[in-house]
């Protein structure tokens, strides 16, 4: 065999391992990323990793946990901004806070947030239409402003018994939405925040609600029933809190007060 001819197959042989080497570099390309100090890098030279954008070509994306042997830690704010490509999302397991808009205006019909999560931005998923269902995790404390804003696909949503408060408008417009569970921490309840949800026909507040805003529960035609586990918020004369829902009663348990809306 003469010298060209092994050189032909020395290349063949290695093609495949050239190709795992590129393979890991091309999968990290789909994102473009800052480091610990603020530098964007491809490459960052030290510590944990934020999500900056995204460049690939959507479908159902798996983030990494990792880059470069780096914790990717948060995602950052229009991270995935209008990506109606994306269509569902598998976040790494080290992520604990995302942005605010993160996921504003995308495709997505499902995504799986991490446990360690403990911040969720305001507009996170805003105008998510196609959104179907979202586990909120154990560690949130705060569910902000228009957070679930105008996700007509959502069915039903659990709020854990970490999150003290649910901002303006974050689940207003959720026009699909015929249940939710307010976790036993929340203090507040902020205006707007379940605003058209034209679906939702009973809801359950804990007794740790201090604070109910103006039109919270405006235009909610399918409600029939609110049951307080507690007394209710000062002041309890806002009938804005109610207002647009149609033959609905408010119950008090145990009941010392009743009111029709």
């Amino acid at each position: 065999m003469n010298a060209r001819a092994l050189k032909i197959l020395a290349a063949t042989k290695l093609l495949p391992l050239l190709l795992l080497l590129v393979l890991p570099a091309v999968a990290q390309a789909q994102y473009y990323y800052t480091n610990s100090y603020g530098i964007w890098e491809y490459t960052p030279e030290t510590g944990p990793i934020t999500i900056e954008g995204y460049t690939g070509s959507g479908g159902a994306v798996v983030m990494p946990s990792t880059i470069n042997g780096y914790p990717v830690t948060s995602i950052g704010q229009n991270a995935f901004y209008n990506l109606t490509s994306l269509t569902s999302i598998t976040i790494g397991t080290n992520v604990t806070s995302i942005g605010d808009s993160a996921f504003e205006f995308t495709s997505l019909t499902s995504i799986t947030i991490p446990a360690r999560v403990t911040s969720i931005g305001e507009e996170a998923f805003d105008g998510c239409t196609s959104l179907t269902s979202v586990s909120i995790p154990a560690g949130v404390t705060n569910i902000g402003y228009d957070t679930f804003w105008g996700c007509s696909s959502l069915t039903r949503v659990t709020i854990p018994g970490s999150v003290t408060s649910i901002g303006m408008d974050a689940f207003a417009d959720c026009t699909s939405l015929t249940s939710i569970t307010i976790g036993t921490s929340v203090t507040s309840i902020g205006q707007n925040a379940f605003y058209n949800c034209l679906s939702l026909s009973s809801v359950s507040i804990p007794a740790s609600v201090t604070s109910i805003s103006s039109y919270a529960f405006y235009d909610c035609t399918s409600l029939t029933g609110v049951y307080f586990q507690g007394n209710s918020p000062t002041p309890t004369n806002d009938l804005t809190v109610f207002s647009g829902d149609s033959n609905g009663i408010v119950y008090y348990l145990p009941a010392s007060e009743h009111l029709i809306f």
